[in-house]
């Protein structure tokens, strides 16, 4: 099986101000700062940009399960409300995006009153998919 060139996964992890109900939060993200994003992601070879929500009502569940049932105690679900992330082979693409005049006072400017920049986490690695759509990619399974 023909290995896949692994890409870049940024994932840029962000809490709404305080003041933002959930709800209000992700209809904004989604009705209009998405469009705006992905105008502008379409001219910088970006693989793939998604957003992850992440509700509040699963996070503090999924932990106490975690802790009570499965016994990792030391298992947390991050509080962050919604994660950009965008896939490239590339990481200068995306810092051409995050560089255009554009980003900066149209993107970056929607967000203020939104988002809380005092707190934004960025993971930055390769994803490599093993596993996708019933199919095995890029190992082999071990026997039973």
């Amino acid at each position: 099986m023909a290995e896949q060139k692994p890409h870049l996964l940024v994932f840029v992890q962000h809490k709404k101000c305080a003041n933002v109900d959930e709800e209000t939060f992700y209809k904004w993200y989604k009705e209009e700062l998405n469009p705006e994003a992905v105008r502008l992601v379409k001219k910088y070879n970006i693989l793939r940009y998604a957003v992850f929500y992440t509700p509040s009502g699963m996070r503090k569940p999924f932990e106490e399960e975690f802790h009570n049932k499965l016994q990792k105690p030391h298992w947390t679900v991050p509080d962050w409300d919604a994660a950009t992330c965008y896939w490239v082979y590339d990481p200068d693409d995306l810092r051409a995006l995050q560089a255009d005049p554009e980003w900066t006072s149209r993107v970056n400017k929607m967000e203020e009153g939104w988002i809380d920049g005092k707190e934004i986490s960025i993971s930055i690695g390769h994803e490599i998919p093993y596993f996708e759509n019933g199919e095995v990619k890029n190992t082999t399974v071990a026997a039973d």
